[in-house]
Formats: C-alpha cells, sequence, structure tokens
C-alpha cells in the first residue's frame, strides 16, 4: 500500500510542479561541467554561516578498519565547537557505523574550499569520499544523518555503495517498502548548505532527503542513487520536503532512478541552472 500511495503522490507531485522541474531543467549557462560531469566554477554561497570555530582535523583515517574509520570520524565531530570546522583526509574511508552532526557545524575535504572544483566520484586523491561498507550498523535513517541547523557539507562525497550492499540488512528493508535505511543523508536543517559535494549510489530512498528552509543547495551533483529495475530500491537524486526561501542551482543530477529532483513545496525558492541527464538503459531510468 505504501508504494502505491508513493506511485501516485510522485505522479500528483509530476502535474503539480510540471513547469517547476521544467524550469530547472535549464542550460549550463553561468557555470561549467567538464567531461566527468563536475561542475568546475566557482559556487556562490548566499547564506553562508560564520564557522569561526577551531578546526578539528581527521587525518589518521588510512588503513583503519571501517568500524574504527567510523568512530574516528564521530570523534571529531563530536569533539568539534559549534560552528567548528571538521577537515576530512582526503582518500576512501569506509564506514560501518551511521555519522550523526547535531550542531552546528562545517565538514569540508582538508585543503579545499568553496572556490575549489567540486568533489565527485573517483576524485580520493584530492577529495574525502565517504563511503558506506557492505552493512552500515545503527541506521535509523541514511547513513549521514543530520540533526541541527546551520550544518555544511563542503566538497566531500557521500557514496552509498549500493553494489556493494545488496546482501546487507538495508536491502531487505528497502526491497520490504522501508526506504529509509537505504539512504545516503537525511537532514531536518534550516540554513543547511551543500556545496561542492556529491551524493552517489544510495541504496534506495533519496541520495539526500532535507526538511528544512533557507537551504543552499549548488555546484553539486547527485548521479546513481538507486536501481530502476528493481523493485523498490529506486531513489531519488534530492528529496526536499517543504521549505521555503532556498536556493538550488547549477547542480548535476545522473542516473537517479525514483524522481531526480523533487520538492513538496517550495515558496521564495531559486531553482536554476540544474541539469537533468539520464544514460541509456532501463536501469537508469526515473520515473
Amino acid at each position: 500500500m505504501y508504494t502505491i500511495l508513493r506511485r501516485q503522490f510522485i505522479k500528483f507531485l509530476t502535474l503539480s510542479y510540471l513547469t517547476l522541474i521544467l524550469l530547472s531543467i535549464v542550460s549550463c549557462s553561468g557555470f561549467s561541467v567538464d567531461a566527468n560531469g563536475i561542475v568546475t566554477s566557482p559556487a556562490k554561497v548566499s547564506n553562508s554561516v560564520n564557522f569561526g570555530g577551531q578546526a578539528v582535523f581527521c587525518n589518521d583515517l588510512a588503513g583503519s578498519l571501517p568500524s574504527q574509520v567510523a568512530q574516528k570520524i564521530q570523534a571529531c565531530i563530536d569533539a568539534a565547537d559549534n560552528y567548528g570546522i571538521v577537515e576530512l583526509a582526503p582518500g576512501v574511508h569506509p564506514i560501518s557505523q551511521a555519522l550523526h552532526i547535531n550542531k552546528p557545524l562545517r565538514i569540508v575535504t582538508q585543503g579545499l574550499n568553496v572556490n575549489s572544483t567540486a568533489c565527485g566520484l573517483n576524485t580520493e586523491s584530492h577529495c574525502a569520499i565517504l563511503m558506506a561498507a557492505p552493512a552500515v550498523a545503527g541506521l535509523s535513517r541514511a547513513f549521514l544523518k543530520i540533526e541541527s541547523d546551520q550544518v555544511e557539507l563542503n566538497h566531500i562525497v557521500i557514496d552509498g555503495n549500493k553494489n556493494q550492499r545488496l546482501s546487507s540488512p538495508e536491502r531487505a528493508a528497502c526491497a520490504s517498502g522501508n526506504s529509509a535505511l537505504g539512504m545516503n543523508i537525511h537532514a531536518a536543517s534550516n540554513s543547511l548548505t551543500l556545496v561542492g559535494m556529491t551524493s552517489a549510489n544510495a541504496l534506495c530512498g533519496s541520495g539526500a532527503e532535507i526538511i528544512g528552509t533557507n537551504l543552499n543547495i549548488i555546484n553539486s551533483y547527485f548521479v546513481g542513487n538507486g536501481f530502476h529495475n528493481v523493485n523498490n530500491l529506486w531513489s531519488d537524486g534530492l528529496t526536499i520536503l517543504n521549505t521555503s526561501k532556498t536556493n538550488v542551482s547549477n547542480n548535476v543530477f545522473l542516473d537517479n532512478t525514483d524522481v531526480d529532483l523533487i520538492f513538496g513545496a517550495c515558496v521564495n525558492c531559486n531553482i536554476s541552472n540544474n541539469t537533468i541527464k539520464h544514460s541509456a538503459g532501463f536501469a537508469s531510468s526515473s520515473f
């Protein structure tokens, strides 16, 4: 019944917000995308927060077990001041325990900033990639859960590693209609900023599900989330529930398998210069 209602809801949104969606599928004037689909122009953060707290450096991640990596990153988050900065070392960091942000905070790859080239897949030489392990413990909703206003994800990659999680408890939950455990990001956050980052390969549900106002989602991309050809394993690229005063611009949506970009409502919003693309083949299609 949930799946049927969800399909009907999506059809309603498709009709109700057709103009809104079409406005988001426009030419890329004002920014550029390289051969890998990475946004390369500088970002402009319109609702930036002053993160003036002391930086916490997470440097000792390489070579650690997935459980240790998650513990170390969570310890860095917990140790940071309100409005502090957590700087992650570049590289692929396997995550076997859900991460939780509950304070105003910037998470960024060391050495990068708002003007750097966006972090995409296969950028581990200079970007921090948080990749879900084949099974992730401690999930209640997404493997990165944000429950604070004024959080910024800046030049990092959140990779749901969907192909390696097909035997996981999360996959069974997705198949039964519980998409919450297959999401990459869940954020209940006002004044949330996503800049120069990627959410990719969510197992199901959404690359990022966001509840909040005054959002700023720019120069990022959402790619390869879910499976269109497996029942209940489809995934939105970006799911924004009722919001206002929000900016979603200069982003790339590629091969998301439910709805690429979806809004419950968006009052006084700027939705512009976003690109939506799909590769050939049913598995990478969308509804």
